[in-house]
């Protein structure tokens, strides 16, 4: 025969529930707490692979602007050359003009000057 449970036993029941669910709780709150550090630890990876990524895209950027801007001071130099190659040969083919023309811009120049 079976015998009826007492108000103490009750009590012990629900003494063991309470430590059941402390004991839960506490393993949820561990795997909560793995969860959120292996979540953080994959973000860190995650943005490290993207600032790494970054920074390779931004010296690759660097270098195509320094190699542009070394061709553009090349071709300029080029130019430059060229034009005062150009301006030498028209003052050998045409020397009087060359004097005159230079006589003419020395004359605005001092005229410029005098008013100044």
């Amino acid at each position: 025969m079976a015998t009826k449970p007492t108000e103490e036993d009750y009590g012990a029941e629900i003494a063991k529930l309470r430590e059941d669910i402390t004991r839960l709780s506490d393993s949820i709150g561990q795997l909560v707490q793995r969860e959120a550090d292996n979540a953080a630890a994959q973000l860190r990876t995650s943005v490290g692979r993207a600032a790494e990524a970054v920074a390779g895209r931004v010296n690759s950027v660097a270098d195509d602007v320094a190699r542009t801007g070394r061709q553009l001071a090349s071709d300029a130099q080029h130019g430059v050359r060229n034009a005062a190659s150009e301006l030498e040969s028209n003052i050998e083919r045409n020397p009087l003009t060359a004097v005159l023309i230079a006589g003419g811009i020395g004359l605005v120049l001092g005229l410029l000057s005098r008013k100044g």
